[in-house]
C-alpha cells in the first residue's frame, strides 16, 4: 500500500467516526427539544385550564354589572330630575 492510500483510509475512518458523533449528539438535542415540547405543553394545558376557570367567574360578574347598569338607567329614566319647564 502507498502512504496516499493509508493516509486517505485514516481520514475516512476520522471523518466516519466523527460523523457517528455528530450524529449521537443531534439525536441526544432532539430527544431534549422533544422533552421540553412535553413540559412546555402541559404547561399551557395548565394554563388554559386556569384561564377558562377564570373566565367563567368574570363573565358572570360582567352580566351582573350589565343587568345593574341597566336597571340603574331605567330608574333614572323614571325618577330622574325632571326636564326644565319654559315659563
Amino acid at each position: 500500500m502507498e502512504i496516499n492510500q493509508i493516509l486517505s483510509a485514516g481520514v475516512l475512518l476520522a471523518l466516519g467516526t466523527l460523523f457517528a458523533a455528530l450524529a449521537f449528539f443531534i439525536f441526544s438535542i432532539y430527544a431534549d427539544v422533544k422533552s421540553i415540547l412535553v413540559k412546555t405543553n402541559s404547561i399551557l394545558d395548565d394554563t388554559k385550564q386556569i384561564t377558562n376557570s377564570v373566565a367563567g367567574p368574570v363573565t358572570s360578574a360582567s352580566k351582573l354589572i350589565m343587568v345593574i347598569k341597566s336597571a340603574l338607567a331605567t330608574l333614572n329614566a323614571l325618577f330622574g330630575p325632571k326636564r326644565l319647564r319654559k315659563p
